[in-house]
């Protein structure tokens, strides 16, 4: 396996007679599908606000734990979003081959691309980035912040 492959995986899923080829999204089509995710972001979280799909087991533990079931059940209850991704993680398919697919058929591929798509890694990465950011905002707000306070 060259370093490409393990940058973005692919998965080889079997169909009956076919094998259909699975993949990560590809860089961009991964933002298009973080915006449409963030469309449906309330199903995603507690009336608390809290993040149901990263939970402390007590208030104190430094971690939380991953659970990728009510991220899986969000996309799912969205045609277009399960579209967009299906379509874009199947390597040389079309929308007229994915609504030809049997129920069990678009579930199983459906499986395979939140797998390859939500990993662990990949959500950590996102993690990273957005803490990165909160921390480039958060300066540039005290910067202005601290401007304002020395005109006065």
């Amino acid at each position: 396996m060259n370093q490409i492959e393990v940058l973005n995986p692919v998965e080889q899923v079997k169909l009956g007679s076919e094998t259909v080829e699975m993949r990560q999204l590809p860089f961009l089509r991964a933002f298009e599908f973080t915006k449409q995710l963030s469309a449906i972001a309330g199903k995603l979280f507690d009336k608390d606000g809290s993040f149901i799909i990263a939970r402390k087991k007590n208030p104190t533990d430094t971690k939380a734990e991953l659970n990728l079931a009510p991220l899986a059940d969000a996309i799912t209850s969205s045609g277009d979003l399960t579209s967009f991704l299906l379509l874009h993680s199947t390597v040389g398919k079309d929308q007229a081959w994915l609504e030809k697919l049997s129920t069990a058929e678009g579930l199983k591929l459906l499986h395979v691309a939140i797998r390859l798509n939500l990993s662990k890694e990949i959500l950590s990465l996102g993690n990273e980035l957005a803490a990165s950011l909160a921390g480039v905002f958060a300066s540039q707000k005290a910067a202005k912040t601290l401007s304002k306070q020395s005109i006065s």
